[in-house]
């Protein structure tokens, strides 16, 4: 009869640490949307772990390792990337990155985005699985010509194009262009696109990004060469 107790007793013991176990474990992802260490093709960057938030952290300033691994590791497992977005400034508090990555069939994106703060002395690392970005058509019928202006602020001069072919890419480009519901990121470079119907405002960084503001709303996309060489709104091109 003492060892039937004993048996249940023990059993009790570890049925209860098993849940108290299992109890912190979830604690541990609160907040999250997408956990690495449970995908197939997410593999977690080592030394990371979470924090109970929906952070993932490691001691030290590793944002920059963080995004090169994740920009190899992840093409590796089928994902192809939406966008990479990465301090100019290295060196300033809460330097880091933003990206999106998507899989063929699904109807999410995820996001990895990174960055150091000094005085916790770590990086602080979030998963995160987002609603697909959407893609909707703003030119619809080709213009005879369109007309851009590389700098609106200085002069209201602009350099008209007529070639076809060309026009027809720089359309294509802008109607490819990710819908952003969001705040616009300010970026310094600015220049208008005068498509006949309507005028396009154009905020962009090289290295960073462009943005395109109309009456239909607003667009991202990543700073493509082949962007800017047919706009012409920069002098690099």
């Amino acid at each position: 009869m003492k060892g039937t107790i004993l048996v249940i007793f023990s059993l009790l013991l570890v049925a209860g640490g098993l849940y108290i176990f299992q109890k912190e474990r979830e604690e541990r992802y609160a907040g999250q949307s997408f956990i690495p260490e449970r995908s197939k093709d997410v593999p977690l960057y080592k030394g990371l772990s979470p924090d109970g938030s929906p952070e993932y952290v490691i001691e030290g300033d590793h944002w920059e390792e963080i995004l090169a691994y994740y920009k190899k590791v992840l093409p590796e497992n089928g994902w192809e990337e939406v966008y990479i977005q990465s301090s100019d400034n290295h060196n300033e508090d809460g330097a880091g990155f933003m990206s999106s990555w998507h899989k063929k069939g699904q109807q999410w994106e995820l996001y990895i985005g990174g960055g150091y703060f000094k005085n916790q002395n770590q990086t602080e690392v979030i998963f995160d699985k987002r609603e697909r970005m959407i893609v909707s058509s703003w030119i619809e019928d080709q213009p005879e010509s369109i007309c851009i202006n590389e700098q609106p602020e200085r002069s209201k001069d602009c350099f008209e194009i007529t070639d076809k072919e060309t026009i027809s890419e720089i359309i294509s480009m802008i109607n490819g262009a990710f819908d952003q519901n969001k705040e616009r990121t300010p970026y310094e470079g600015k220049s208008t696109i005068d498509a006949g119907s309507f005028q396009i405002k154009v905020y962009y960084d090289l290295d960073k990004g462009i943005y395109l503001v109309s009456d239909k709303g607003t667009k991202w996309m990543k700073p493509e060469k082949e962007f800017f060489e047919s706009t012409r709104i920069s002098k690099e091109y």
